[in-house]
């Protein structure tokens, strides 16, 4: 039976007190170097003793190693200069001859022999090119900026990669330099063994890698693996590929054979596919971990695969245009917040200022909808108008007032759209909201008028792409199931409630398509005849998530949306011809702390296939053909910046706004998307993926913001899905509204039940 003694734990013996530490400083170069070699033999023995005790041979364990005595850089040059090593040869390690050696390479050398004096100037009357060009400098070269400029990668270089991974940002050239410079400093380096093809084991200098990293002085130099922007990527990834060049030629130089470049061919080949996409670096920050991730596998000799590098890239992309998205709506929702603060704020100040006798004063005061106060009050919530919290701090699980109603207005669930061929679904009136009057007195003509000038948008021109088309003859039975569900059109929209408000109030110029388009479907854009199947396997991002998958196609089906499953055959069949199935894919959002993020089922309509040139389906669409008008941030808080004292205003959801969209029959080919293996599902309505989907779910968003606007119902604001409706108190009329939110609704929308 082994038997174990319990490790030593105190300090190494040469750095045992803060007074031996200082009386070691202080002696000689040549002694602290005999100490070290010594120590170094040490350590040696206690190595091997150390692989006795690990395997049985031995009771005892061997004590820690021992810390090498410090020799500053400047120490070390000192014995780079001519004639100095040898008074040290026999005291030093051999580490430090071999550091002697690789530096003392670039060093002229006087072969005169050292027994002879140095010459002075008026007796060096040697021929020029016979003297030793002690200041020599660098011949002049032609510079070329797409060369890196040649940096040395000394022995432990190698050797630390060999046995772990040096993080990218190292290879930085102020970081080559900073490490070379601090090779043989035992605060940067340890000692490793590796095993040797014979089974023997031998001892290295390698850096210290978690050592480094905890350097705080040193953090910007040596950063951890992805803590760098991505123009020091660049420059790294660069250097890095030259580093495995010279690490094949030192290999080949030890193993005496030829150097085997392929590893360093590979991994340029890695970093150039990143380096030569269009957004790299916008998108720098989502794919960032991915790639190192893969980079660091390469250490089990797995090739470059640059159909995942696609994958990597195109989620990455993904993830930045959410990001974009989430921003965008962040934005608006903080202006709302506080443009409605400074409407309470101004509403508060203006009463308060207000002056007059105790008669008059108390008449404001009773027509006042917020109590006047000063900015030592308590902050309010504007959703429950309690005091203690502000509106960002409002509980989540509080959603009614102490007498039971709701803090928001809620409509009843519309009834599951009916699908039919050609014809279309209508939707209920949103139901009366309760109303709340503010008594302030309407501003002048004027400012209602600046006010409302601020709310109109420019009219957009939609591309009409009827003559483009490629038509696809119908088979033998065109109405029979399944084979009548080219032809489905699904919408919750009433193409005959649009057409008889476009046609009255004079707007059908502007929106000459959206009728037909709602009836007929709406185009993708000018698509090509597909000749040929192409199927895309899911984005590797679904795997693990067969139920997540499953329930959303579940749901859409049930909706009508989607048809299927089908196979291969069925789906060509029913298409009348091949098809083009893109990749779904999961993607994670954060709903914020102590929340579970939110798994998002989406298309991947930009997959393409470089490598079979297979364009993507977002490739054919362009999207200055589809024109889009946003409501910005900026014009929201300029509304409410302009707007008079009293004004109303609510959001309005539209409930799965790009999904509202019907496809064109003749493009559905495109929108086949695959559940399992060999499941293939029938789109019958554009998905949020598609290039033009905002385009054309805006065309009917802008559509209803006329309409509303010619009726009235002014000033409207939209951004992609929701919309903003105004109201101001009547100039006929105080202390009421000239219309009701519920009248906004034209029976052709259909909003979420929650707002």
């Amino acid at each position: 039976m082994v038997q174990t003694q319990a490790p030593q734990t105190g300090m190494p013996r040469t750095h045992s007190s803060p007074a031996v530490i200082e009386a070691l400083k202080l002696l000689p170069l040549r002694e602290r170097l005999l100490r070290n070699k010594k120590i170094d033999s040490n350590n040696e023995r206690r190595a091997s003793q150390n692989v006795d005790f690990l395997m049985g041979l031995v009771n005892n364990e061997p004590s820690e190693f021992e810390s090498e005595i410090t020799v500053s850089p400047e120490e070390m040059e000192k014995l780079l200069l001519p004639g100095a090593f040898k008074d040290y040869a026999d005291v030093v390690t051999q580490r430090v001859k071999d550091w002697v050696a690789e530096h003392s390479k670039n060093i002229p050398q006087n072969s005169g022999g050292s027994s002879k004096r140095p010459l002075t100037d008026s007796e060096d009357d040697s021929p020029a090119s016979k003297k030793i060009k002690i200041f020599a400098r660098a011949p002049l070269v032609d510079y070329d900026p797409t060369e890196n400029p040649k940096l040395t990668f000394q022995h432990i270089w190698f050797v630390t990669e060999s046995s772990g991974k040096i993080p990218l940002p190292w290879f930085r050239p102020s970081s080559i330099e900073k490490l070379n410079f601090n090779s043989m400093q035992p605060a940067w380096t340890s000692t490793c063994f590796l095993t040797t093809p014979d089974g023997t084991q031998k001892k290295f200098t390698v850096f210290d890698v978690g050592k480094i990293l905890g350097m705080k002085e040193e953090a910007t130099l040596f950063p951890k693996e992805t803590d760098i922007p991505f123009a020091d990527w660049l420059i790294a990834a660069r250097y890095r590929y030259d580093f495995e060049v010279a690490r094949a030629e030192w290999e080949a130089k030890h193993n005496c054979e030829e150097p085997d470049y392929s590893h360093a061919d590979d991994l340029g080949l890695h970093f150039e596919f990143f380096e030569n996409q269009k957004d790299a670096q916008v998108t720098y920050d989502f794919w960032k971990e991915e790639e190192a991730s893969i980079r660091r596998n390469k250490v089990h000799g797995f090739r470059t695969n640059k159909e995942q590098l696609r994958g990597v890239f195109s989620m990455a992309k993904f993830k930045y245009e959410e990001s974009l998205k989430k921003r965008s709506e962040d934005d608006v929702l903080l202006t709302r917040i506080a443009g409605l603060e400074k409407l309470v704020q101004q509403g508060s100040s203006s009463r308060s200022g207000s002056g007059g006798g105790s008669n008059q004063s108390n008449q404001g005061l009773s027509k006042q909808s917020f109590r006047s106060s000063n900015s030592s009050s308590p902050p309010a919530c504007l959703y429950c108008g309690e005091t203690g919290h502000r509106v960002h701090d409002h509980p989540k699980e509080k959603t009614k007032f102490s007498d039971g109603k709701p803090f928001w207005a809620s409509v009843d669930p519309p009834a599951s759209p009916v699908t039919r061929e050609k014809n279309l679904t209508s939707v209920h009136s949103v139901g009366a909201l309760p109303t709340t009057l503010s008594p302030s007195p309407a501003e002048g003509v004027d400012a209602l008028s600046l006010f409302l000038e601020a709310s109109l948008s420019p009219s957009l021109i939609y591309s009409d792409f009827s003559s483009t088309i490629v038509e696809r003859p119908p088979g033998p039975s065109p109405s029979l199931f399944p084979f009548s569900l080219y032809e489905k059109i699904v919408t919750p929209y009433s193409a005959d409630a649009f057409e008889s408000h476009l046609v009255s109030l004079n707007l059908s110029d502007k929106y000459s398509l959206l009728c037909n388009n709602l009836r007929n479907g709406f185009p993708l854009g000018n698509m090509p005849a597909i000749t040929q199947t192409h199927i895309f396997p899911n984005h590797c991002s679904v795997l693990g998530h067969d139920e997540v998958i499953d329930s959303y196609l579940k749901d859409e089906v049930e909706c009508g949306r989607l048809d299927g499953p089908f196979s291969k055959d069925a789906v060509e069949e029913i298409l009348r011809g091949p098809f083009f199935s893109s990749p779904l894919l999961i993607v994670s959002q954060p709903q914020g702390p102590n929340l579970p993020d939110k798994i998002r089922v989406c298309r991947h309509l930009s997959k393409e296939d470089a490598r079979r040139e297979i364009p993507s389906v977002n490739s054919y669409i362009v999207k200055d053909d589809f024109p889009t008008r946003f409501d910005t941030a900026t014009k929201v808080a300029k509304m409410i910046s302009l707007a008079p004292p009293g004004t109303e205003a609510c959001t309005l959801d539209i409930e799965k706004f790009h999904r509202t969209c019907p496809a064109l029959p003749h493009h559905k080919p495109w929108l086949v998307v695959q559940g399992r293996s060999g499941e293939f599902y029938i789109d019958h309505c554009l998905p949020f993926g598609a290039a033009c989907a905002s385009s054309n779910a805006g065309m009917i968003a802008n559509a209803l913001v006329d309409i509303w606007t010619a009726k009235g119902y002014r000033p409207v604001l939209k951004y992609e899905d929701d919309i903003q409706v105004f109201r101001m108190q009547s100039t006929s009329q105080p202390m009421s509204y000239d219309y009701d939110f519920a009248e906004c609704d034209v029976s052709c929308s259909r909003w979420r039940e929650r707002r």
